[in-house]
């Protein structure tokens, strides 16, 4: 189903693993300490991606049963790296880097990165919005998480931006952190897309992946500094989602081409 086209589906769509997962993790893992930076269980995330490639609800309403707030975080996060084009775009990437060297006094650098923001395919951007806000709304409990705005930073930045090349990564790892810290900080200011976001109600293919199955990968990451092993799942409360769609499909995509 071609959604390129209509502006207003796809600024109130992420896809449904999304939806669920950032519910679950504002409901239940704001306050844990070293969410997106300790491992989850590559066990229990194989399992999530099952339950998210599967019709028919493709995970709609999930309630994460078993599943830890660490499992959770680090499905997400595998999630956003596994995405072919990265959700700021690699056409953008200099552009944002550029972009820092604006002063920040006198708003004229925020009106910049909402610019550059806008350029963004709408389903990078309304997924974007709404990772930052998680972020935020983490980083608002750091005295108790462990997690401030540069450290989700830092986590993220390579999965979110990413040059052309790994040495340019290497060299500009700590730009993008700024980037994407400054992004985190004034997220409120980069909230351009409706608030009343929901899941994908029909999607039969993906316009930001192109694979059979869902676009988080799970080969097991670099270790964390700090990460602890694969530990047994607690009990965690479940969450139900509002408002949910009528008719979901696969969450492999974020948006039909």
């Amino acid at each position: 189903m071609p959604c390129e086209n209509d502006t207003t589906f796809n600024l109130r769509r992420i896809p449904i693993l999304a939806y669920e997962c950032i519910n679950f993790l504002k409901a239940n893992g704001l306050k844990s300490n070293g969410v997106f930076r300790v491992n989850g269980s590559e066990r229990r995330m194989a399992q999530l991606a099952t339950v998210f490639d599967a019709g028919p609800k493709y995970g709609v309403g999930f309630n994460f049963e078993g599943y830890t707030v660490y499992d959770v975080a680090d499905f997400v996060k595998r999630y956003i790296r596994g995405l072919p084009e990265p959700l700021l775009t690699t056409d953008l990437y200099p552009f944002f880097l550029k972009a820092l060297e604006i002063p920040v006094d006198g708003g004229l650098r925020i009106k910049v990165f909402r610019w550059l923001l806008m350029l963004l395919p709408p389903p990078h951007l309304v997924l974007l919005e709404q990772m930052l806000e998680l972020f935020a709304m983490v980083a608002e409990n750091s005295e108790v998480n462990q997690m401030t705005t540069n450290n989700l930073a830092r986590i993220f930045s390579p999965n979110i931006l990413k040059p052309k090349s790994e040495k340019q990564a290497l060299e500009e790892f700590q730009s993008c952190s700024f980037v994407v810290e400054f992004m985190i900080e004034n997220h409120e200011q980069f909230a351009i897309t409706a608030r009343d976001v929901k899941p994908f109600e029909i999607l039969d293919q993906g316009y930001l992946t192109r694979k059979a199955k869902s676009s988080y990968t799970l080969d097991k990451p670099k270790t964390d500094p700090g990460a602890t092993p694969d530990s047994p799942a607690p009990p965690v409360p479940s969450i139900s989602s509002k408002d949910v769609a009528a008719t979901p499909t696969a969450t492999s995509a974020i948006a039909a081409q």
